[in-house]
């Protein structure tokens, strides 16, 4: 009788854990200008993918693609979150094609313990818009192109990668910000929170 017991118990676990592992999240990560001697009154962060088919996620997870809200610092990709080598390996590729080292000086994660990631849930590339408005009315926006960002985990956590879209070299120790190339705008990207990065232009 108690084995009975123990079996029905586990597959109902099981089971639990099986449609829970394959649910379509809600995955926000936020861009917040780190600017100096401005009042701001509007974020923006949205992200455009280059094509239908340009992310990757674990297998058998499921993809409702990204959500931008116009006037906010944030994006939402609706995806499963399932950790993987296989996305890493295709982060790699992505950036090896862009003639991009795929180091810890290319990536900047919202982790204190890794340098690059060893699994992902899911990551997708595209151009990454950030920006602000301040309380006069001035606009200023940034286009990176051909930035992946991707979600991971530390510990129980979630948490996010951005990948650079130039080669930063191999320095050592790791840079704690993360350079980007925004249509010829130098761009320093800094982790935040589990969830957040701060941006700020780069001075020549």
């Amino acid at each position: 009788m108690k084995k009975i017991i123990y079996l029905l118990s586990f597959l109902v676990i099981s089971a639990f854990s099986t449609v829970y592992a394959v649910t379509e999240q809600n995955n926000y990560v936020s861009f917040v200008p780190e600017v100096t001697n401005i009042r701001y009154i509007m974020q923006l962060a949205t992200f455009s993918m280059n094509a239908q088919d340009s992310y990757a996620i674990t297998a058998d997870q499921p993809w409702g693609g990204v959500i931008n809200y116009t006037s906010q610092n944030n994006f939402n990709v609706q995806a499963g979150r399932q950790a993987s080598y296989t996305v890493v390996d295709w982060v790699e590729q992505q950036l090896q094609a862009e003639g991009i080292t795929a180091n810890q000086n290319n990536a900047i994660g919202n982790t204190k313990t890794d340098l690059f990631p060893k699994e992902l849930n899911f990551a997708v590339e595209g151009t990454l818009t950030i920006g602000w408005e301040d309380n006069h009315g001035n606009v200023q926006t940034f286009n990176c192109q051909n930035v992946i960002v991707a979600q991971g985990h530390s510990g129980t956590k979630n948490n996010w990668w951005v990948f650079s879209n130039q080669n930063n070299g191999s320095s050592n120790p790791k840079s704690e910000t993360l350079n980007l190339n925004c249509a010829g705008v130098q761009m320093s990207i800094s982790a935040a929170y589990s969830d957040e990065f701060t941006f700020q232009t780069v001075s020549n």
